[in-house]
């Protein structure tokens, strides 16, 4: 009996001091997530746009879309959420290399979305001579909306030198409006 005490008390001895079997260390494991946002619009096809002028007023002072043998930009959005359209700025892409711009060049720009009927508008006047390479910014006069799935927006561009003065001459012009779609 006394035996059997001292092996109880040598276990229970063994048991605090750790040589009792061993216990598994603990082990961590990561769960990893991931998203993918897409932009708020996918563009789809686009037209590139034509800036005319008026052959019965000379000196040509006003180039864009909307005036004779023009035609608007049309781009193809799909849209996730309905969202706004704000203007940013327009740039000078290629213009004749002494072409005489004077600045104070203004630029108007609308896009409209036909489906809706709603539109954005927008006009900038450069602070001084702008040629290939440069840009003048906008002011967002009309915040417009692109609606949830396909929009169809049409963007029309008018370039008039008139108020500084100026004219354009025999060549090759191209412009670039840039706008941004926010939620």
């Amino acid at each position: 009996m006394i035996l059997r005490r001292i092996l109880a008390c040598s276990t229970l001895v063994a048991g605090i001091l750790g040589i009792a079997p061993a216990i598994y260390a603990q082990t961590t494991f990561d769960a990893n997530f991931q998203a993918e946002i897409p932009p708020i619009c996918q563009e789809g096809q686009t037209s590139d746009g034509t800036l005319g002028f008026d052959p019965a007023i000379l000196p040509i002072e006003v180039i864009g879309s909307e005036l004779p043998t023009g035609a608007a930009a049309q781009i193809e959005l799909n849209c996730n959420n309905v969202a706004q359209i704000i203007l940013d700025e327009v740039r000078v892409i290629t213009a004749p290399i002494d072409d005489p711009d004077p600045g104070n060049t203004r630029y108007d720009v609308s896009i409209q979305n036909p489906t809706s009927g709603i539109d954005a508008q927008g006009n900038g006047v450069a602070p001084g001579p702008t040629g290939p390479g440069g840009s003048v910014d906008l002011n967002t006069t009309q915040i417009g909306q692109v609606n949830l799935g396909p929009n169809e927006l049409d963007v029309d561009l008018t370039v008039d030198r008139g108020a500084g003065g100026g004219n354009f001459i025999a060549g090759n012009y191209q412009y670039q409006v840039q706008f941004t779609i926010t939620p």
